[in-house]
């Protein structure tokens, strides 16, 4: 003989737990969803923002009539601007703060070179005269140059 179960008793136990279980499989599904972004995606993402940088960076001096310097070490890098004989943060927001790079990534100029700094003077080349080639490499052998020249920052094949 089966009992009725009283209208206003309430939900029970199972049925708590069934509404839990599907929670956290969505909730798990969303997560794989959101973080599904792979090695090349993250490469190619860091290269376009380095590149975006640097065209601000570029477009800075060119507003400012002064220097700015791009810093980098192996997974970070940097942007000052020269102000009353000092290296100081661009007035720009996105220069302002350091850029850490997402492990792997690591930033090199050429092949070695793992630090360095490259001047943007105020008639839009780097400071060597030559175009500077920075590569973008994640621990897989997978890398994006950009080839900067003071003005901009243009992608070209990985040797």
């Amino acid at each position: 003989m089966t009992t009725r179960r009283d209208p206003s008793a309430g939900v029970t136990l199972v049925e708590v737990l069934v509404v839990l279980v599907l929670i956290g499989v969505m909730g798990g599904a969303v997560g794989l969803a959101v973080n599904s972004t792979g090695r090349q995606d993250t490469l190619l993402r860091e290269a376009e923002l380095l590149s975006a940088r640097l065209h601000i960076a570029a477009d800075d001096v060119a507003l400012a009539g002064r220097p700015m310097a791009f810093i980098w070490g192996p997974d970070r890098y940097a942007f000052r601007m020269l102000t009353k004989g000092e290296w100081q943060l661009p007035e720009t927001g996105v220069l302002q703060r350091t850029h850490a790079l997402p492990d792997p990534l690591r930033l090199s100029e050429g092949q070695n070179r793992n630090r360095g700094q490259i001047v943007i003077s105020a008639d839009m080349r780097p400071t060597s005269g030559e175009e500077a080639i920075l590569r973008l490499q994640g621990d897989g052998g997978e890398a994006v140059q950009l080839a900067f020249d003071g003005i901009s920052a243009r992608r070209v094949p990985a040797e």
